[in-house]
Formats: C-alpha cells, sequence, structure tokens
C-alpha cells in the first residue's frame, strides 16, 4: 500500500511540474508575442545589433523609414553615405564596447535605398546575458531630417534678426549724427540772425535765412528717410521712381 502511495504521489508530482512547464512556457510565447507586437507596430524603427554593429534584427518601421527589406539589412547592415561617417560611427560603438559608458544618443546619416540621405538619431540600451556579458545593442532609430531642416532655418533666421540689428543700430548711430548737424547749423544761424538783425546788411540776414532754409530742408529730408525706414520695416513702403539729373545729384551730394 505504502508503494502505491509513493507512485501516486510521484505521478502527480510529475504531472503537476509538467503542467507547470508547460503554463511556464504559454506565458513565455504570449509574452514575446506582446513583445513582437509592440515592437512591429512602434513608429520608431528598432534595431538589435550584436557587439560589432552587425544587424541582427530589424523592425518594418525601420525598413519603411530606408527602403530596404530585410534580407538587405541583415547582410548589408547600416548603410552609410560615406566612409567617413561609417569610420566614425564604428570608432563610437568601439568606445561604448571597450568603455561601457552609460547610454547617449548618437547621430549619424544614412543612406536610403532611393539614393536620398536623412539624418538620425539613435538611442540605444545595452544588451546583456544571464551572466551580464555584453551580447549587443537594441536601438531605437529616430528620423530627425525635417527637425534639422527646421533647426537650420531658425538659425539662419536668427544670423538675419542679428545682421539685421546691427545694421540698424550702425543706421541709427549715423542718422543721430546726420540730425545734429543741419539742428546745429538752424540754431547757430537764427542766434546770429536774433543777435545782428538791427546791425548787420540785409544780404548777411539773407545768408542766415538761406542756411536755416537749407538746413531745413535736409532735416526734413533725414526725418522723412526715418519715416520711410518705418514704413519698410511694416512693409508699407510706396515708391515713386522718377527721372533724375545725375550730374545735379552729385553735385548735390558733394556740397
Amino acid at each position: 500500500l505504502s508503494i502505491l502511495v509513493l507512485l501516486l504521489i510521484s505521478i502527480i508530482r510529475l504531472y503537476l511540474t509538467s503542467s507547470e512547464k508547460k503554463i511556464e512556457t504559454q506565458n513565455r510565447q504570449k509574452s514575446e508575442m506582446r513583445h513582437k507586437q509592440l515592437v512591429d507596430t512602434i513608429p520608431h524603427g528598432i534595431l538589435e545589433l550584436d557587439t560589432f554593429g552587425r544587424v541582427a534584427y530589424v523592425n518594418p518601421a525601420y525598413l519603411k523609414m530606408v527602403g530596404f527589406d530585410e534580407e538587405e539589412i541583415l547582410s548589408k547592415g547600416i548603410i552609410f553615405p560615406s566612409l567617413k561617417e561609417a569610420q566614425k560611427t564604428s570608432a563610437i560603438l568601439k568606445i561604448i564596447r571597450d568603455n561601457r559608458p552609460n547610454p547617449f544618443p548618437i547621430f549619424f546619416r544614412h543612406k536610403t535605398k532611393y539614393g536620398t540621405v536623412i539624418d538620425v538619431q539613435m538611442d540605444w540600451s545595452y544588451k546583456l546575458d544571464e551572466l551580464k556579458q555584453l551580447e549587443g545593442f537594441i536601438c531605437a532609430i529616430t528620423n530627425i531630417t525635417e527637425r534639422k531642416k527646421a533647426e537650420k532655418m531658425l538659425k539662419e533666421a536668427k544670423i538675419q534678426a542679428e545682421t539685421a540689428n546691427e545694421t540698424k543700430s550702425e543706421f541709427l548711430a549715423n542718422i543721430s549724427h546726420e540730425l545734429r548737424t543741419p539742428m546745429h547749423s538752424i540754431l547757430s544761424f537764427s542766434g546770429f540772425g536774433l543777435k545782428k538783425i538791427d546791425s548787420a546788411p540785409k544780404e548777411r540776414i539773407k545768408h542766415y535765412f538761406e542756411t536755416i532754409q537749407d538746413s531745413a530742408e535736409r532735416l526734413m529730408v533725414l526725418l522723412n528717410d526715418l519715416l520711410d525706414l518705418s514704413k519698410l520695416e511694416a512693409g508699407k513702403m510706396q515708391y515713386d521712381f522718377q527721372n533724375n539729373d545725375i550730374k545735379i545729384l552729385t553735385h548735390k551730394i558733394i556740397n
């Protein structure tokens, strides 16, 4: 009887162990299926690389990004637009493999099957085995080409704005001097006229008034130029094209 009981207990244990293993296998398969579905539907490219940068796995989003099929990527690996780009990325990978730093973004250029070159950002993490030995890398690839273009446009716009501000500051510095000159002339000759109105000959007084008028006209031109500058910045500038005698214009500028 005792032998039968022991045999029965052994059979039950064997059944339970088999059931546990079966459940464990099913759970692992379900987990792997969920993981695969997640990786296959994520919008970012996913790569699994070995320690030397050879591609071991690639998801559909990455294939769509670069235009190659899975066999081409697994056999050729990441396609760089130049040898220099490939050597730079290879050097970074060697530093990571030898020094095990904390993960950091890697930026490089990727050549697609269509011949175009895209800018990508690769975020990665270490893939370790059960003994914590390095097996490779899990990488997320993001196409940042449009972002790079936008950054370049913003940088160029910033440079243009800074140049415009410098030009404007220089213009205002020059125009302030130009404004003071005719104003000083107006104040000086009007003062002379008031002091000598009873003693100076009419020709001298006339000269004072002519100088004042000429300076006032010059000042008015400068003020109009300032107003035109404001209109130009506001996009409300109106142009009046006329024929001019270059000889007369040159004489006015010199004098």
